[in-house]
C-alpha cells in the first residue's frame, strides 16, 4: 500500500482528540483488561515506506482502559522477506498530554525486533508500567523490502495515526489521519487475552419440553494460524481462569463447527464464554442459541459476540421490553459482570408509564453470571404485560439481556442492553 498525502485537516483531528481522550478517561472507571491496541481478526497488507525511511502508526481507537503491566506483545508483519528482516520493527507506548492539548509524549519503547511474516510474539523487558488512555505504537524501522505490520480495512470509527518518522514526541495534528482501518499489533499482561465475550451460551433442558443448546461456529479470517481458548463460566458464580475451556487452533482461512459448544466441553447448563486469544488475533465467531425439537428441526437466534468495552457502564440508562401476551410467552432476564462486578437499581413501569413496586437494588461481583425469570429478577414482584424494566447503573461493567420464548413453539429472541 503507497503513503498517501496528509487529508486530515487540522480543525477535524483535535475535535476527534477531545471526544477520544474524554472516552479513553471514562474506560478508567470501567476497565476490563490490562492490554492496549488491537489485534484485528481480518487479513491485511501494510503501510510500507521507502527503503530506510521508518513510519510510525498509532491506534487511535484502542487506548488502554486500566493501568497495568505490559509483558508480552504480539505483532502481525506482512510483505517482508521469506527469511524476514532483522531490527525491523519498535513498539512504542504514548500518552497524550492534557496541556497543550492534542500533543503526546512517548513513556516507553521496546526493540528494535526482528519481525517474519505472520505474527510475532515479542518478550517486553523490562516490562512496560501502562496507564488507562494510553496508546500503542508500532515503528516500521526499515521500510521497503522489509515490510510492515498488517492493517485491515474496517468500519468507518477505526482510525490510524501515522508519523513518517520514528516518533519522540508531538502533536497529533502533525500526523495523517487514516479512518477505516484497524491496527494490527497489541501489548498485554500476558499471552493469554480477552477478546471477546459470549454474554450466554447453554445446553439445558427447560420449561415446556424446551431442550437449548448453543452452536458455535469458529473462523480465521487470516493466512496464518490462530489459537486460544473459550472459556465455560458456569451460572451463579464468579468465573475462574479454571473453569472448563476448550482450545482451538485453525490454519489460515479454515473453521471448525461444535453444533452444542457446552457440551464440547463435557459441561451442561447455563453460564457464559470467554473468548480468549493466545499470541495470535481473535477468531471470528458466528454464535446461535436454539431450541432443538429433533425431527421437528430447530428454531432461535443468533447472539452477538461482543467487546469486554461494550458493557454497560455507570448511568447508562437502558430498557428491557415486557412481553403483552403473558399467557404465551415467558421471560428470563440474565447478567454477565466484566472483572470489576456491577452495581445498579432496577425499575418497572406498566405500559402506561406507571412505576409498579419498589426500585430493586442490584449488586454483583467480579464476572459472575446469572438467568433468572424477569419476575425474579425485581424482587419477585409481578411484571405488568407490554410494560418495560428499567435499569441503571451506578458502578462497574456489565451486559445485560432479556430473553423471550414462546410457550408454544419454545422459539426464542433476545434483547440485549450492551453499549452500540
Amino acid at each position: 500500500m503507497v503513503l498517501g498525502l496528509r487529508t486530515a485537516a487540522r480543525v477535524l483531528i483535535m475535535r476527534m482528540m477531545n471526544a477520544v481522550l474524554i472516552l479513553a478517561m471514562s474506560f478508567c472507571l470501567a476497565a476490563s483488561a490490562q492490554d492496549v491496541g488491537y489485534l484485528s481478526p481480518r487479513g491485511g497488507v501494510a503501510f510500507v515506506a521507502v527503503a530506510g525511511s521508518p513510519l510510525t502508526t498509532l491506534d487511535f481507537s484502542q487506548p488502554a482502559t486500566a493501568d497495568g503491566l505490559l509483558t508480552t506483545a504480539t505483532v502481525r508483519w506482512t510483505q517482508a522477506p521469506a527469511a524476514g528482516c532483522t531490527a525491523a520493527m519498535k513498539l512504542k507506548l504514548v500518552r497524550p498530554n492534557v496541556s497543550p492539548f492534542g500533543g503526546f509524549f512517548v513513556v516507553a519503547e521496546r526493540g528494535p525486533f526482528d519481525m517474519v511474516n505472520g505474527y510475532n510474539t515479542l518478550t517486553l523487558t523490562p516490562a512496560v508500567d501502562l496507564r488507562a488512555g494510553d496508546f500503542l505504537a508500532v515503528v516500521q524501522t526499515r521500510g521497503d523490502p522489509c515490510g510492515g505490520m498488517a492493517v485491515s480495512p474496517a468500519q468507518t470509527d477505526s482510525m490510524l495515526f501515522q508519523f513518517q518518522s520514528d516518533l519522540a514526541s508531538g502533536s497529533f495534528s502533525s500526523g495523517d489521519l487514516r479512518r477505516g482501518f484497524e491496527f494490527g499489533a497489541r501489548a498485554s499482561a500476558g499471552v493469554g487475552v480477552l477478546s471477546n465475550v459470549i454474554p450466554v451460551a447453554g445446553s439445558s433442558r427447560g420449561a415446556f419440553g424446551s431442550n437449548f443448546k448453543t452452536s458455535a461456529q469458529i473462523t480465521n479470517f487470516t493466512s496464518f494460524p490462530i489459537k486460544g481458548n473459550l472459556v465455560f463460566h458456569p451460572a451463579g458464580r464468579s468465573g475462574v481462569a479454571s473453569d472448563p475451556s476448550l482450545a482451538y487452533n485453525l490454519a489460515g482461512f479454515s473453521t471448525i463447527y461444535y453444533d452444542d459448544v457446552i457440551n464440547q466441553m463435557g459441561q451442561s447448563g447455563l453460564g457464559s464464554i470467554d473468548v480468549m486469544s493466545t499470541t495470535s488475533a481473535a477468531p471470528v465467531i458466528t454464535v446461535r442459541i436454539y431450541n432443538d425439537g429433533g425431527a421437528a428441526g430447530t428454531s432461535g437466534f443468533t447472539e452477538d459476540v461482543v467487546a469486554p468495552e461494550a458493557g454497560l457502564q455507570r448511568e447508562e440508562i437502558v430498557l428491557l421490553a415486557i412481553p403483552s401476551d403473558a399467557a404465551n410467552f415467558r421471560m428470563n432476564v440474565g447478567v454477565r459482570t466484566m472483572s470489576e462486578g456491577a452495581t445498579f437499581v432496577v425499575s418497572v413501569n406498566d405500559k402506561d408509564g406507571f412505576v409498579i413496586g419498589s426500585p430493586v437494588t442490584k449488586t454483583y461481583g467480579p464476572n459472575f453470571f446469572e438467568q433468572t425469570t424477569a419476575q425474579l429478577f425485581y424482587n419477585n414482584t409481578p411484571l405488568p404485560a407490554g410494560g418495560f424494566i428499567r435499569i441503571f447503573p451506578t458502578s462497574g461493567s456489565a451486559f445485560v439481556y432479556g430473553s423471550t420464548t414462546d410457550n408454544r413453539t419454545n422459539d426464542s429472541q433476545i434483547q440485549f442492553t450492551a453499549r452500540r
